[in-house]
């Protein structure tokens, strides 16, 4: 199906591109399986190892120059509800936390309206329409969301904000 939809898409033959990647063991881990993958149906990647700093800058910088980066292979954390994260691409948020620097208004709009409600389905709803606006207009690939989990003894009372991070700093002991 992929080499159809690159041929559909003007590239029979596939392509070459780059992909930044912090040098980090584990996320080159990940490129190289990327890439291994996006090979199988003719796109030939050349990973390239950046430090943190140098992400930072080109990515998030006031300039433009981090929309000349073809792919970019980022983690993102973010605790079990979609709030956190989801954030980070609202049009408010410019190019900070905003690696493609996309912005859409109905998806804003909509992300205001989850964040004011306490009815959890419509919620749910609204997530995940904001997702189908990002997928429709591809700004990003998601790949997987790593849940965040904690363990900690029975006698001992967690405290998080909405987005599941924890304030150590508020956790108790109860009897």
């Amino acid at each position: 199906m992929g080499k159809q939809l690159l041929a559909d898409a003007g590239f029979p033959n596939g392509f070459d591109t780059d992909l930044w990647v912090w040098n980090k063991a584990r996320w080159v881990e990940a490129a190289e399986i990327i890439a291994g993958n996006l090979q199988e149906i003719g796109i030939n990647v050349t990973i390239l190892l950046k430090d943190w700093v140098d992400i930072q800058d080109t990515v998030y910088g006031d300039d433009e120059s981090g929309k000349a980066i073809p792919l970019l292979f980022q983690m993102y954390d973010g605790g079990p509800d979609p709030a956190w994260i989801l954030e980070w691409y609202t049009p408010e948020q410019g190019n900070q936390w905003n690696a493609p620097r996309w912005a859409n208004a109905k998806y804003g709009r909509l992300n205001t309206e989850a964040k004011l409600t306490l009815d959890t389905e419509w919620r749910e709803r609204i997530y995940i329409r904001m997702q189908e606006i990002m997928d429709e207009e591809v700004p990003c690939v998601w790949i997987t969301h790593r849940p965040e989990t904690f363990v900690m003894k029975d006698d001992i009372a967690m405290a998080s904000l909405p987005t599941g991070e924890p304030q150590w700093v508020f956790f108790k002991r109860v009897q």
